[in-house]
């Protein structure tokens, strides 16, 4: 009987030492799963710049046609056959719309600035793997 004890005890001891070996792998785990996902959020912001900045692009595109557009009409204007005044103010009229035009797309473009670096996005692809595999 009292090796059976023995034996019972060095089993239950076994079994809480191993109880506590897991929770200590489990709680590392978990802070490492944090950090990556913490990782995965930073990222997460420049990713979701970077495909706002590519939404753009069409939009940008379609700008600056508009403003090639309107300065070839400035210059035939300025070719016609029209009074002088009435030339000057419809290149008025055409500086105008590029100003417009021209202010609008700057301001496009400082938000389209980012650069998604082959470099982040290897980065993005490994956080997402140990990510995965830690989960």
């Amino acid at each position: 009987m009292d090796a059976q004890a023995s034996n019972l005890i060095n089993s239950m001891t076994d079994l809480e030492s191993k109880v506590q070996s897991v929770s200590i792998d489990l709680a590392i785990s978990k802070s490492a799963l944090d950090q990556y996902k913490s990782e995965l959020r930073k990222q997460d912001m420049s990713v979701s710049k970077y495909l706002e900045s590519k939404a753009n692009e069409p939009f940008l595109l379609k700008l600056q046609e508009q403003i090639a557009e309107i300065e070839a009409q400035k210059e035939f204007a300025k070719l016609g056959k029209t009074r002088s005044d009435n030339k000057d103010d419809l290149i008025k009229q055409y500086d105008n719309k590029i100003l417009t035009l021209r202010e609008t797309l700057g301001k496009k473009r400082m938000n389209s600035k980012i650069q998604f670096l082959p470099r982040v996005r290897r980065k993005l692809k490994l956080l997402l793997k140990k990510y995965l595999r830690k989960k």
